[in-house]
Formats: structure tokens, C-alpha cells, sequence
């Protein structure tokens, strides 16, 4: 997603449900997106991470400030030291990942989240993300992975735009197009 400021930062949204907490991995991909041939990549991410009732925000600006040992034992560390990572043990509730560039800088940026504990009496029921939709290469690519169980799992995917202006926000995509396609 094109990460700009103001509003238009980058939005990740995910929901986690059931009765056990959640052990996850909120990651902001910058710098290491030109390795891939993408340009104009956020060269260094904030990632913010909002969530229900009195849960207090957690901020983190470069992954091996905070957090370094943990995020390293997950597996999925970043790979440049510039993103942003934030592993955590969350309770079932909304959560926001909300990704900026460092001193107001804009830029094509990923918002990830990683389910750390498949076998937990909770489940990342939800993804979401708002983000400025533009045309050629600014268009908007959100992806998943289910889980690597085998079988087939059945999902719902939208692209939404003026249901968004009944919420208060204002400059929706009018009408939205979505695209569905596999790994290959």
C-alpha cells in the first residue's frame, strides 16, 4: 500500500476472536521491498499497534530497538534493521496496526500480521486495510495465507468504498474493483 501522512497513512486491522489470548507477530515492511524491484518503497516504517478497552498503545520504530530476541525466536524477523516488528500476546478484541513513515516521509509499505499459535483456543478471524487507492502502480494489494492445514477453508473477501463514507470517512473509492488470485 502507497503510505502517505495524515489520513492517508497505512491501516491494518485485525480481529482476533475466541476465549485464549493470541500470540502474534505485527510486522511494517519497508526498505526490504526494493530487494523484490519495487521503487518508491518507505524507507523507514513506524508501526503503531492500537487495541480494545485500556490496552495501551505500543509503538515501534526500528525492530532490533525492541523486542529483538523475541521477534528473532518467531522465525519471520524483518530483514532490513529500518521495519518495524512487534511481537505480542493479545486478547480477543479489534486491533489497529497503523504504519507511518519516519518523520512524515510516504512511500509503498506492507502492513503483516502472523498467527504465532495455530493451536490456541483463538483464532485471527479478520484482516482488514484502509489505504489511498490510486491507478497504475498505486493500486492497493492485500494478501493472505491460510493455514497449512491441507484442506480447504472458506473466506470472504471484499473491496469496499462508499459503505466506508456511513462510517465518517470521507474521499471513498467510488466504486472499487477486486481481484482474487492464487499463488501463481
Amino acid at each position: 500500500m502507497r503510505v502517505d501522512t495524515g489520513d492517508n497513512v497505512g491501516i491494518g486491522g485485525f480481529i482476533i476472536t475466541g476465549s485464549a489470548p493470541k500470540h502474534v507477530l505485527v510486522r511494517a515492511i519497508g526498505p526490504s521491498l526494493a530487494r523484490n524491484g519495487l521503487t518508491d518503497v518507505l524507507a523507514d516504517p513506524v508501526l503503531e499497534l492500537h487495541g480494545p478497552g485500556a490496552f495501551v498503545t505500543v509503538t515501534n520504530d526500528n525492530w532490533r530497538d525492541d523486542q529483538e530476541a523475541a521477534i528473532i525466536a518467531d522465525g519471520i524477523p524483518p530483514t532490513d534493521d529500518l521495519e518495524s516488528a512487534i511481537d505480542a500476546t493479545l486478547t480477543p478484541g479489534a486491533y489497529t496496526a497503523i504504519v507511518r513513515g519516519k518523520n512524515d516521509t510516504s512511500g509503498v509499505a506492507l502492513v503483516e500480521v502472523y498467527d504465532l499459535d495455530a493451536a490456541a483456543l483463538s483464532k485471527l478471524g479478520n484482516i482488514s486495510t484502509r489505504a489511498f487507492v490510486n491507478t497504475g502502480i498505486d493500486i492497493v494489494i492485500a494478501g493472505f495465507i491460510l493455514g497449512d492445514n491441507g484442506g480447504d477453508d472458506r473466506v470472504i473477501v471484499r473491496g469496499l468504498g462508499p459503505s466506508l463514507g456511513d462510517s465518517g470517512l470521507s474521499n471513498v473509492l467510488g466504486d472499487p474493483t477486486l481481484e482474487l488470485r492464487n499463488s501463481d
